[in-house]
């Protein structure tokens, strides 16, 4: 069987997978060696095309995205190159750095050292009254 269709039939086998079990599944796949830029400073960013073996991965893909380390910038780029639905999102750049002691990305300007766990945690007050999933039944037929 030529790589093409054994691709096909494998994607399918995930993607029909995944309408069945109601799951999202992240395929990663690392492309063929990148070829440099024409000054040799850095490589070209890879695309959905650039996984070695078939452009089905683009073709058939619902969300595609490729992260690119900029060895100029030294800035890490997720370029999101398809996205199927709209109402899902839209296809651009993102661009982030790399923050080392506390091993996160972080987008430029923004402090690596701010705990983002607890940037939206509600105030105490607000947790009170906060509506809880065992508000929601009966004693007796709470699941929790």
């Amino acid at each position: 069987m030529p790589d093409g269709e054994w691709v096909v039939k494998c994607l399918v086998k995930i993607i029909t997978f995944a309408q069945k079990t109601g799951v999202h599944v992240f395929l990663v796949a690392h492309p063929t060696k990148m070829p440099k830029v024409a000054d040799g400073s850095n490589y070209t960013v890879p695309n959905l095309y650039s996984i070695s073996g078939s452009a089905h991965f683009f073709n058939m893909t619902q969300n595609g995205f490729t992260i690119f380390r900029n060895m100029v910038t030294g800035m890490t780029e997720v370029h999101f190159q398809k996205i199927k639905w709209e109402h899902l999102g839209k296809t651009g750049i993102g661009i982030y750095g790399y923050h080392e002691p506390n091993a996160r990305f972080v987008e430029p300007g923004d402090d690596p050292n701010v705990n983002w766990l607890h940037i939206n945690k509600p105030k105490n007050e607000e947790y009170k009254s906060a509506i809880r999933p065992s508000d929601l039944f009966e004693d007796e037929e709470s699941p929790f």
